[in-house]
């Protein structure tokens, strides 16, 4: 095929595209033949639900007792009011959220590098204390630093393996946003993102990370500490076109049924059970104790920073004489103090 009958093809193809979608819109205006968009690829198998719209923000309800309950729930594996307090938490908290964000923007900003097995580490390339740091890290995997054993195929093949990981990740849209969103698991405990694979002649690629909100993962099942993606309400609206996803079943699914489906982040920060994991643990309640002081400070200020006002009666009359204030006299006053 010529490059001129190539054009003219793809023209074609373009226009009868254009023509299907204008058809299906003029369709769509008629009440009740629009068919709904599916909410997301099929191939995702925990979409964005609609009841995380929802969260549970306490504002000045805050309190100890609420704290404890909610951390005893979340002890138990239900970890959904747990998460929404910490969310909530952390936002009125100018100082745990700068030193939080500036150490997890600053590792998800960085470079991401594949290094190849048969990768050598010369004297003249590196300082003493990295080189000691890599010899102990390959020692530690049963590696040598330089490797003599391999084959000259060998290190090709380890330097081909380690470009097609490098490039599989390089591919990755939104790498440093899935990078933050995973290692929020320092403050939350744990964090989780769905695999999503594009099957190629060749291969699997990995095509995106896709974000799984930190209140979704849930440990109910008391037989095993498998997490759960759970959701405790709508996922979509209901109608023709939707389907009922697995997450909003009773205790959703078991990510351990899905290998290399789901990517689960547990840092064990404060050497815990996921369920107990993450700095929310040891900071919510310090937290809160700021936001319940810097409240009444506040309310202290509002009440006794303006200067008392004082309203006074002239109800002289024309003999000199006064009288007495009326309750029409009265509700004014009272109206001019309060305004």
């Amino acid at each position: 095929m010529s490059f001129r009958e190539t054009l003219i093809t793809l023209g074609n193809r373009a226009a009868t595209s254009a023509r299907n979608a204008g058809a299906t819109l003029l369709r769509a205006v008629r009440p009740g033949e629009r068919e709904p968009a599916p909410n997301f690829a099929p191939d995702v198998m925990s979409p964005w639900p609609n009841t995380d719209r929802f969260p549970i923000i306490l504002g000045s309800q805050l309190t100890f007792q609420y704290i404890g309950a909610t951390k005893r729930q979340a002890r138990f594996g239900y970890r959904l009011q747990w998460v929404d307090l910490l969310d909530e938490l952390i936002e009125r908290d100018l100082s745990a959220i700068g030193n939080l964000t500036g150490r997890i923007l600053a590792t998800a900003g960085g470079r991401i590098q594949v290094v190849s097995a048969a990768t050598r580490f010369p004297l003249t390339d590196l300082g003493e204390a990295e080189r000691a740091r890599v010899e102990a890290i390959r020692q530690a995997a049963g590696l040598s630093a330089s490797l003599p054993t391999m084959s000259d195929d060998e290190r090709i093949l380890a330097d081909q393996i380690a470009a097609h990981v490098q490039q599989q990740i390089d591919g990755l849209p939104r790498k440093p946003q899935t990078l933050a969103q995973q290692l929020w698991a320092i403050y939350f405990g744990v964090t989780a993102n769905e695999l999503l694979w594009t099957r190629t002649p060749d291969e699997w690629r990995l095509r995106e990370l896709h974000f799984i909100h930190t209140r979704r993962i849930a440990y109910p099942d008391q037989d095993n500490w498998h997490p759960h993606i759970w959701d405790q309400g709508l996922v979509a609206p209901s109608g023709p076109g939707w389907k009922d996803y697995l997450t909003q079943g009773l205790f959703g699914f078991d990510v351990c049924d899905y290998p290399n489906k789901f990517l689960v982040h547990n840092p064990c920060v404060l050497y815990a059970y996921p369920t107990n994991d993450g700095l929310g643990t040891a900071l919510a309640w310090w937290i809160a104790a700021k936001i319940m002081g810097a409240r009444s400070y506040m309310q202290f200020v509002e009440k006794y920073s303006k200067p008392g006002t004082v309203a006074t009666y002239n109800t002289k009359q024309s003999d000199g004489k006064p009288r007495t204030a009326t309750p029409e006299d009265i509700e004014l006053a009272q109206s001019v103090v309060q305004a």
